[in-house]
Order: C-alpha cells, then structure tokens, then sequence
C-alpha cells in the first residue's frame, strides 16, 4: 500500500546531483514523485558523471539557496550526507522550514550528535546499526537502508561465467577485479566505473592500471560512466556480483549490493557485519582474493535449481532496499512535520 502524499514540496539538497553512480538519491526522488511529491534538487556543483533528471524534478546547480526558498516555498529541506557544517545547517534553519539529513557513506558519532543537537533537524535517518556502531542512541535518529530503484525486468540471459562488479572512483579496492580476472581465465569479468571527483579517485585509476599492466587478463572488460539502462541490462545478465572493498576499513551500505541483490545476482561481499548483513543467506562472504576465488569456483558444481534459488532468495533480500519499501517511513514523517494529511492507496 503506497503513501500518496500530493501537495508536499520538498527541497533536496546534496552536492553532485544526478550522478549515475550515486543513483541512491536519485531512486528517492523518482519514488517520492510516483507519491506526489514536488521535489527541487539543488546540487553544490555538476556531477562529473551525470545522470538523467526525472521529468517534473526542477534543478539547481550552486545558485543561491534563498531565491530557491522563496519562490518554490517547500514544506520540508532534506540534506544528503552529513557533510553539512554547523554554520550552513544555521543558515538553512533561518528559512523557518523543518530539515531533515540523511547519511550516505561513512560519518562521525560528533557529527551525529551535532546534527541531533540542532533544533531545525527533525529526524537524521541512518544505516540499521549505525546506533550501536557509533554508540549513540538519540529520539531524532531513524534506521533507513541505502535505496535502490527496483531493477526492471530485461530480456537477456543470465550468464554463470559473467562477474560483475559496479563502483565509483572512490578507494574500494577496485584493482582486486583485476586479479580476480587473472585467477578465473575462463570467465568473462566486466568493471563498471564511474568518474567522481572524491579523494583517491586517481590513485584508485593508477591502481587498476598498474594491476592491468602486471596481470593482462584478456578476460576483463572495463566500461565506463554506463547509463542505468545499460547497468541494469549488466545486473541482469551477470551470474555473480564481486563487491570489493579494503580489508581494514568499514563499509557504509554500497548501493550496488542491493542492485545487485534486486536483479538476482548471487553477490560476494568483504566479511565485514554490515556487508555480510545486506546479502544474508543469497551470498556469500570472503576474506581475501583466494577465498573469493573459491566462492566463484563452488557455484559451478551448482544445478539449475540451485541456480534459481540463489536467484529467488537474492531478489527477496534485494526488496528491503527498493524505494517503495525503504522511504515508507521517511515519508510519514515528513507529512507529519509539514502538517499534512497521510494518504494510502
């Protein structure tokens, strides 16, 4: 049962919007929309590797906050990442408008108790965990899972010997495809990357080089800034989804696990909890490159039937992560502090 939620203007802020490869934001949008949702999304600056709007979304990119507020006069302000400072949160509270913030990749447990802190946040939406990871429990904070559009459905057959991994330029241990690709000569690998502007980003460029250039496996494919057309077509044909990540640090909640997840892929994760916890019983864990080799290499004494119950139970856990199910209660709230009548269909 969908929320309807007709005349609720919001103002989306975040600071490289559309970007394909940060499409969590994106899938919020176009769901919010489907409930009836006005949305303006203001944009810090140009993504470096744009998205499409969503039709009837207006669009911003560093104009001045204030005209935007006074002409589009939204009943809520939502912030993507916690990256905002005390002084910009001080700024957007003048508008007299109820604010909400919702993390994205990793944060600080100052910065939660900061944002919690401030009178004009209403509600700080998190990852599940993240209460106890940081050891902070606080009446403004929510739960909510990174968001995903539910991947449609594509005509193509699904390949048990195409590895799949999707990501961003931002230091995930990307060059480990490379070598994947090495160890497992007779599958086909297919690195889709996207340009971003983040720390690390050309390091983890010269790092996927350097490890082509050592191990040549004429077996990888290496696409880059792919259409979310085309990335779902990837999801849908690929057997395997490999999501890389460095040993030694956390991991936020990756969107491409739950694209993954949705479209039926049988995904392998870093044994990190939250990891591990996205893909629960349809995946599997690995704690270094052989055991990632060995995962990959136990799937081809599977039989069909074994192949479509993976395939089920990865599209069961993909669901927590489609909008329609993850933004339910955002949505609620919002209505809630806007003064808005909740509406179900």
């Amino acid at each position: 049962m969908q929320i309807t939620a007709h005349g609720l203007r919001l103002l989306d802020l975040s600071f490289n919007y559309p970007h394909i490869a940060e499409s969590y934001i994106d899938a919020e949008i176009r769901h919010l929309q489907s409930c009836g949702v006005q949305v303006f999304a203001w944009s810090s600056q140009h993504a470096p590797a744009p998205g499409p709007v969503p039709d009837g979304v207006q669009m911003a990119v560093g104009e001045p906050i204030a005209p935007i507020v006074a002409r589009f006069q939204p009943d809520i302000i939502h912030l993507h990442w916690l990256m905002w400072n005390q002084n910009a949160i001080d700024v957007l509270a003048a508008f007299g408008k109820p604010m909400t913030a919702r993390v994205h990749t990793d944060t600080t447990r100052e910065r939660l108790q900061m944002y919690c802190a401030h009178p004009a946040i209403r509600r700080v939406y998190i990852y599940p965990g993240d209460s106890e990871r940081f050891d902070f429990k606080h009446d403004k904070l929510r739960a909510m899972p990174v968001v995903i559009e539910r991947q449609p459905a594509v005509n193509v057959a699904r390949d048990r010997r195409l590895i799949l991994r999707a990501a961003s330029l931002s230091p995930r241990d990307q060059a480990m495809m490379v070598e994947l690709a090495h160890r497992l000569p007779e599958y086909r690998v297919v690195m889709c990357l996207a340009d971003n502007a983040h720390k690390g980003a050309n390091g983890t460029v010269e790092e996927i080089n350097a490890a082509i250039t050592r191990f040549k496996p004429d077996n990888l494919q290496v696409l880059w800034n792919v259409a979310p057309s085309d990335m779902a077509r990837w999801y849908a044909q690929a057997g395997l989804y490999v999501h890389t990540f460095p040993a030694g640090k956390t991991a936020a909640m990756p969107v491409s696990i739950g694209q993954a997840l949705s479209a039926g892929c049988y995904t392998l994760v870093r044994n990190q909890p939250r990891l591990a916890g996205m893909v629960a019983a349809a995946g599997a864990v690995y704690a270094s490159l052989e055991e990632a080799v060995a995962q990959v290499r136990a799937t081809e004494h599977w039989s069909d039937a074994n192949w479509a119950t993976r395939e089920a139970l990865s599209r069961a856990e993909g669901e927590k992560f489609c909008a329609d199910q993850a933004v339910a209660t955002m949505l609620k709230d919002w209505l809630q502090f806007a003064n808005l009548r909740e509406a179900n269909n």
